[in-house]
């Protein structure tokens, strides 16, 4: 072991113990032993395998641990001993969270050891039998390119300076939901994805990349899109842009953890209005409705509500128009809104807690080995693989690691149908730059 990993090594096992002082020594409204303590072991299985789980500087695995401490460990502890219940869901009592905490830690054992075992598949990195090309070559084209999709962008929203920086002023000129989908999660990320071209090409023109990161921030400015838009495409840039979280181990799970106490409930100001608060009290955020993703899935469990695959169905089935498929479903978040009666109907609901609505406990099962499957075949391919970094495969893997996020997040059918949208505008993109000088091969 490097005197660097033992020292990261060291920084998260202070950090675990200092985040386990302030959720536990404090006296709140509800301290019932069984369900502290099933928070800490949740807590402590995340850290473990956040840090030892994989040897990769940054993977899925990680997003997913990182996931689980936040929103699975550290956010519900605060929630239930300060007794705060979302968007009038109903009163849980010790045993629901009991419940819900052993599910949790059935489903972070079960997760990790699928990992490892579908990580030793064998994986034989194939040769690359594709002809050379003269990067110079691709620039005038990926600049044209981004220039025009930059234009379109901003005739959509007419121009108008507050629509293209603020998502509160955002009016769309499309009415037909599938053509704003196609615009927001299709066309509007080129830019995004062809400066990431450009930078694994390895190009040394600045002013050709600050011409492209310039055409980046026009079209999808920070503080324009949803939080999960604007996280995959910048943890991409950022991922390029940042090589040292390709060589220091943990670097980029480090600063993610950061962006999630503090960037990610900054960003929630511009979502119906534009204010610049920024609250640093990290306890109150985790009580706030961002962090909700453990009260629905305990919601979910609690009614043993399913639907027998209706919501799996409905998200395979994305693309097809409510016009044609009257009794279309809703996302799960919804559905189990207005089923409830909540407050507020535009809500998450996280992966398992799909899985859990499709299908019961096999549901949640079911979903445990997609999951594993899909990081680990994913994670070793891209650091294995032999292709270039510039690959689709590659390239998507940057921005599968913000998607992540939100499909774990959830729900499942508006993240599903947003990765599919993106990962098709990656492969469209690729074809554009590539196609005149290699036939694909997959």
């Amino acid at each position: 072991m490097n005197k660097r990993k033992l020292i990261n090594y060291a920084l998260w096992i202070f950090i675990a113990l200092f985040v386990i002082y302030e959720i536990y020594s404090e006296v709140g409204y509800k301290n019932n032993f069984g369900v502290m303590f099933t928070n800490l072991i949740i807590t402590i299985i995340s850290v473990f395998f956040l840090v030892f789980g994989d040897r990769y500087n940054f993977s899925l695995n990680k997003i997913f641990y990182t996931f689980s401490l936040i929103f699975f460990g550290i956010a519900p502890a605060f929630q239930y001993k300060y007794n705060v219940v979302f968007w009038n869901m109903g009163d849980f009592n010790d045993e629901d969270y009991f419940r819900t905490n052993l599910l949790i830690i059935f489903i972070l054992i079960s997760y990790q050891t699928f990992y490892y075992l579908f990580s030793k598949l064998k994986y034989k990195p194939r040769a690359t039998n594709r002809k050379l090309y003269n990067p110079r070559s691709k620039t005038v084209t990926i600049f044209l390119f981004s220039l025009i999709t930059t234009f379109f962008v901003m005739y959509y929203f007419n121009f108008n300076i507050n629509s293209l920086l603020f998502r509160a002023f955002v009016t769309h000129k499309f009415e037909e939901r599938s053509l704003m989908l196609i615009f927001s999660n299709f066309i509007r990320p080129i830019p995004v994805i062809l400066f990431i071209y450009y930078k694994t090409m390895e190009q040394n023109n600045k002013f050709i990349e600050s011409l492209l990161l310039l055409l980046v921030l026009i079209s999808n400015f920070p503080t324009s899109e949803a939080r999960y838009y604007t996280g995959t495409l910048y943890i991409a840039i950022l991922l390029v842009y940042i090589r040292s979280f390709f060589k220091k181990y943990m670097l980029f799970n480090n600063l993610l953890i950061l962006a999630f106490l503090i960037f990610f409930p900054f960003l929630n100001n511009f979502r119906s209005n534009v204010t610049w608060n920024l609250n640093l009290n990290l306890k109150y955020s985790f009580l706030a409705g961002d962090f909700d993703s453990f009260q629905m899935f305990m919601k979910v469990v609690k009614e043993n509500y399913i639907t027998y695959g209706k919501q799996l169905l409905t998200v395979l089935l994305f693309f097809v128009p409510r016009s044609l498929w009257t009794n279309k479903s809703v996302g799960s978040g919804s559905l189990l809104a207005n089923t409830y009666k909540f407050t507020w109907s535009n809500i998450s609901m996280n992966f398992f807690g799909e899985g859990y609505i499709n299908f019961g406990i096999f549901g949640v099962f079911l979903f445990v080995i997609i999951l594993s499957f899909t990081n680990a075949i994913y994670d070793k391919f891209f650091w294995h693989s032999k292709e270039n970094l510039s690959d689709w495969r590659k390239v998507y893997y940057l921005f599968f690691i913000g998607l992540e996020i939100f499909i774990l997040r959830g729900d499942l059918l508006s993240s599903f149908a947003y990765s599919m949208g993106i990962l098709a505008s990656v492969y469209f993109t690729w074809k554009i730059i590539y196609e005149n000088n290699f036939r694909l091969k997959i």
